[in-house]
């Protein structure tokens, strides 16, 4: 039938300003936002806003917040292939003034997804690309997920969506995305990622490398610098992103990659989808929430050359 699958999480995120100063045993006040979020369900709900059909394999607890959240993506119109367990996964995220973010995770139901769930999804939901979201990497479960869909891709044909999610691998994490790599059509590393991958110093350097040495295609995402788009010819595009006010950057990553996944899937040019991803990362960050109607934020010809398919 065609469409979008998502392999990833699917958490409650609890937003916290990190406080210039901050001392172990003091308190302080400040503004702490809850969201849905997790990086899987992300994407979905992004691309679910485009109007692409999208699956979403990942894991919700049997708890009140889970049930909400189920009902929510299913009135969102993303078909769920759902892990559970008895708690929905929490992620707490600690802001700074640049920008930057750390998160600390407690994975609950997602650590129930299983390559058979994985397995299941792909054959019944029949996709034209499918994402894999890099925090699966973080437990032998998630890995071995990640994997299956990866294997996937020769016997299916669809075209795989990389996004690694975090520079701080640790060995067995980074054998696991340099494998899925050999499968992948498109990767969309942030600088310090792309770094670890390719074990080179410069971003876009370790992008070249990693589109020569895997054939693929590296959109690198590099935060206020705006994002570059790396083949194996070479760079072929760099997209300048727009003066926003950044409130919360997290997400901004996950948009960044549904707008890759949409544009693969309506067969645009790249540097177009470039353009377009750039543009809508930086107005996620505007937003206290990952998951925010940015369309409404943003003014044709995005909302136009996005919605449409060529």
């Amino acid at each position: 039938m065609g469409g979008i699958l998502v392999v990833g999480t699917a958490m409650i995120d609890v937003i916290a300003p990190l406080i210039e100063g901050f001392k172990p045993g003091a308190n302080y006040i400040v503004e702490v936002g809850s969201c849905y979020g997790g990086g899987g369900a992300n994407v979905a709900y992004y691309l679910a806003k485009l109007g692409d059909r999208v699956g979403l394999v990942s894991g919700l607890g049997t708890d009140p917040l889970g049930r909400a959240y189920e009902e929510y993506l299913r009135r969102l119109g993303v078909e769920l292939y759902l892990a559970r367990g008895p708690r929905t996964g929490i992620l707490i995220g600690l802001t700074f003034n640049d920008g930057d973010r750390s998160f600390l995770a407690d994975p609950g139901a997602n650590n129930e997804i299983n390559g058979e769930l994985v397995n299941k999804a792909i054959a019944e939901f029949d996709p034209d690309v499918v994402v894999v979201h890099g925090y699966m990497l973080s437990t032998q479960h998630g890995r071995s997920t990640a994997l299956r869909a990866a294997a996937a891709v020769s016997e299916y044909g669809f075209k795989l969506v990389f996004d690694p999610a975090y520079f701080n691998m640790n060995q067995e994490e980074l054998k696991t995305a340099l494998k899925i790599l050999e499968s992948t059509y498109a990767v969309t590393p942030n600088e310090a990622e792309a770094q670890t991958l390719a074990s080179a110093k410069d971003p876009v350097i370790a992008a070249s490398k990693l589109a020569r040495e895997y054939g693929i295609t590296v959109y690198l995402k590099r935060g206020s610098r705006g994002a570059t788009l790396v083949s194996e010819r070479g760079i072929i595009a760099h997209a300048n992103p727009p003066t926003v006010k950044v409130v919360n950057s997290v997400g901004s990553g996950d948009t960044f990659t549904a707008v890759v996944a949409h544009g693969i899937l309506r067969r645009q040019d790249p540097r177009r989808v470039l353009e377009q991803a750039t543009h809508m990362a930086s107005k996620t960050a505007t937003c206290k929430c990952p998951q925010c109607d940015i369309l409404d934020l943003i003014k044709p010809p995005y909302i136009r050359s996005i919605g449409n398919p060529e």
